[in-house]
């Protein structure tokens, strides 16, 4: 059985939305896009573990600029963590080192998860891992690279990055939405996903990254790819990608130590409303995701 107890989730009142308390080393607040910020939007919070005393994951929430619900953000430290794309049990085929669900000896190093990119099909990408791509890797897609030092960054495959003995990881996702910190052409095109309201307003999801060693995840309800794209900018990003989309598949979740000897693991959504517990990275599922790792 998983180390983390049920009960993971948290309440709006604890949400980073209204969390005015200022931590040693946030990163500066994010300025608002939509008018009338409520309290607390765009303030850094840390939230997971802490590494020697630091926090490598910050977490805030944006609305964007049409105003409505606010979406999360998440910021990670890469120079801190170890990055690793696990493989759904059956999204991509095949069989691969990490793969299904994050296991137990791995949960106590365990600083967030969050949920990977299209099914297969759609994604009109590869996937890389342990020395083999399958499906193959395509010139020109979006791109989520991780590194030997467990690192990761977001590219454009065949110009900002290519198979190395440096890269361990690649996990590929339609086209740029952003890039050279702004947004892409692309986003208003129909390219980004069918959506269960057939609209394109939906919960969307995006990783993005900067030119100092930061991941940036933003997922919430009611967005448009471009309203996801300009979130990512305003958040820091230089390049990035769209990730998965639709009520059921957004999730980001970080992870502290609990109570107990030896420490439980204790769980927070990033936003209260995403639709899975964050222990469900915990149980084997068919979908890829992406772990954030304590580096040994």
């Amino acid at each position: 059985m998983p180390l983390a107890p049920s009960n993971q989730t948290v309440n709006a009142s604890s949400s980073p939305a209204v969390n005015l308390t200022t931590y040693p080393g946030s990163p500066p607040d994010l300025t608002p896009l939509a008018p009338n910020p409520s309290p607390g939007e765009g303030h850094w919070v840390p939230a997971g573990r802490a590494v020697d005393g630091t926090w490598p994951v910050w977490v805030t929430t944006l609305r964007p600029a049409s105003g409505g619900a606010p979406s999360g953000i998440a910021r990670i430290d890469t120079s801190l963590v170890r990055v690793v794309i696990y493989a759904g049990t059956t999204q991509p085929a095949g069989i691969w080192a990490n793969q299904g669900e994050i296991p137990n000896a791995g949960i106590p190093k365990l600083v967030a998860a969050f949920n990977g990119g299209f099914q297969f099909g759609s994604a009109g990408g590869g996937f890389y891992a342990d020395g083999h791509a399958n499906p193959p890797l395509v010139n020109g897609a979006a791109s989520l690279v991780v590194k030997a030092d467990g690192s990761a960054f977001v590219a454009q495959w065949g110009r900002d990055a290519a198979l190395t003995p440096a890269v361990t990881q690649v996990r590929q996702n339609l086209s740029l939405m952003v890039d050279g910190g702004a947004v892409t052409p692309a986003v208003s095109s129909s390219y980004w996903g069918a959506t269960i309201t057939h609209s394109a307003v939906t919960w969307r999801s995006g990783v993005g990254s900067d030119n100092a060693h930061h991941l940036f995840f933003v997922g919430g309800p009611n967005l448009t790819p471009a309203a996801l794209a300009a979130l990512l900018v305003t958040a820091g990003a230089t390049r990035a990608m769209e990730y998965d989309i639709n009520p059921q598949w957004v999730l980001f979740a970080s992870f502290t130590d609990g109570p107990g000897s030896p420490p439980s693991t204790v769980g927070a959504k990033l936003l209260p409303a995403m639709n899975y517990p964050p222990d469900h990275f915990f149980y084997p599922d068919w979908r890829d995701f992406v772990a954030i790792f304590i580096k040994a």
